[in-house]
């Protein structure tokens, strides 16, 4: 019995996560406040120096990306930890696996970029903010989701659910 709730619960929340995702895709870009919202879009390229991805570490079908942005001039600030680190991972835990129950994933056109620009957070957004303030509006999120330049393809982007891997002061 126990189990049965357990994964009406978890496709609930699936459910619930893509109705999100749908509400923040059909909307125009307005001038959202980051700080109030419960589902944050960020934008991530690439360049090995202030976005660095590491290598992805597959077992068991168990697949996890790490994505790093570095909010400070390193070659200048080498001691500081400005670092913001998020994780991607086919399946929230083993229990989901076990279930087939996937981290939420959609395909959109690229012109999703330009019409909502507004509400994507990207590294020169998070330079500006500075980095405890946008540790802050992470913290609060909800649900965090992740455009990868590197995985768009044929006009199509995808838009993936990431998790805030912090590890420092806090």
């Amino acid at each position: 019995m126990n189990k049965i709730i357990l994964k009406m619960h978890k496709k609930m929340i699936a459910r619930m996560t893509i109705i999100a995702m749908i509400m923040i895709l059909s909307c125009k870009a307005q001038n959202i406040s980051y700080q109030q919202d419960e589902t944050l879009l960020i934008y991530f390229e690439k360049d090995g120096i202030n976005q660095i991805r590491l290598p992805i570490k597959d077992t068991l079908n168990y697949s996890i990306a790490i994505y790093q942005y570095l909010l400070h001039d390193s070659n200048k600030y080498p001691q500081l930890n400005e670092s913001i680190s998020f994780s991607y991972r086919n399946y929230r835990d083993f229990d989901d696996m076990n279930s087939d129950n996937p981290i939420p994933s959609f395909r959109v056109n690229e012109k999703f970029l330009k019409n909502n620009a507004g509400i994507i957070i990207d590294l020169n957004d998070m330079q500006d903010l500075g980095f405890e303030k946008t540790m802050s509006i992470f913290k609060k999120a909800k649900h965090i989701f992740m455009i990868d330049k590197d995985d768009s393809k044929d006009g199509l982007i995808i838009i993936k659910e990431v998790f805030l891997s912090y590890a420092g002061k806090e």
